[in-house]
């Protein structure tokens, strides 16, 4: 019995060796695809909640948002993420949350294939879950005069949430969900400016905007890169709303089963072939001892 451990040994430290380097390369693949399969029971039970609430609440829900938006002023905006223990008022937190879980809303943007959850503030906790809402910005409901920021990390191991902004250019579309509706935004500028200068983020007069938020270069980030979007005609909203609707199916877990049963198959092809030529080579010598005999 010794024996045989002692004879397999080589074969087994192998593969726990090659299994944990394969783990260690697809942990951000998995991590993230855990992370959006998260995400989208997140967002599932805030559209569970939305689909049981009537138009009144709905309407008083988003007055209260319209309300908010116009005592606005510029002078209250700040970098998203150079305080992120700033304590959000109590006023701020009971506007549109419809599911009492901080849950505005959720963004998504097809380019990049993301789709995430927006909460109320940007707290170092939120930012770790998802997309933050920057207290002191406009709440995305869309109207003249508004501007949102929306601010979310790049570059998380566990999840990539904004790590692809840089791909989109002018002319791509993102989607805001909140309450009942649907905005579309069409992407008109993109900046990389310093944390301090926040002159990009101030609202402007009949302008309808929501600018997303993250931190450059990747893994330095010095910067902020800024993906500004305009909102479209309402007529042009069904069309990208259709749009939107067939490619957020969500594959995620798919994706996940792919990887994992890859590696089943390459360890156990690895093991087999393993054991086989060690066996081959015994029963070689086998044979050469019996010819000998």
């Amino acid at each position: 019995m010794k024996v045989q451990m002692n004879k397999y040994f080589p074969i087994f430290l192998f593969m726990i060796l090659f299994t944990c380097g394969l783990l260690v390369m697809l942990y951000p693949v998995i991590s993230n695809a855990i992370s959006e399969v998260r995400y989208d029971s997140v967002i599932n039970g805030y559209e569970n909640v939305i689909g049981k609430t009537d138009t009144d609440t709905f309407n008083r829900m988003l007055q209260k948002a319209i309300d908010y938006n116009n005592r606005l002023t510029t002078s209250s905006i700040v970098d998203a993420f150079s305080d992120t223990q700033l304590n959000n008022s109590k006023e701020y937190l009971s506007i549109l949350d419809v599911d009492q879980n901080g849950t505005m809303g959720y963004i998504s943007i097809p380019k990049i294939d993301v789709k995430i959850p927006i909460y109320h503030g940007t707290s170092a906790k939120v930012l770790q879950k998802g997309v933050g809402h920057l207290e002191g910005s406009a709440f995305p409901v869309g109207g003249e005069s508004t501007h949102s920021i929306l601010s979310a990390h790049r570059g998380l191991p566990s999840s990539k949430l904004f790590t692809d902004l840089d791909q989109l250019v002018e002319g791509d579309k993102f989607f805001i969900y909140i309450l009942d509706k649907v905005l579309v935004y069409q992407i008109d500028q993109i900046l990389v400016i310093d944390p301090s200068n926040t002159e990009p983020l101030r609202i402007q007069e009949g302008k309808d905007y929501v600018t997303l938020v993250t931190c450059t270069p990747y893994a330095v980030n010095t910067h902020r890169l800024l993906v500004r979007g305009t909102r479209v005609m309402p007529e042009e909203e069904k069309e990208h709303i259709e749009l939107i609707q067939k490619a957020a199916s969500s594959d995620h877990l798919f994706y996940a089963g792919i990887s994992i049963g890859i590696i089943i198959f390459v360890i156990t092809m690895i093991t087999v072939r393993l054991i086989t030529k060690k066996n081959n080579k015994h029963l070689v010598k086998r044979t050469e001892m019996k010819e000998l005999i």
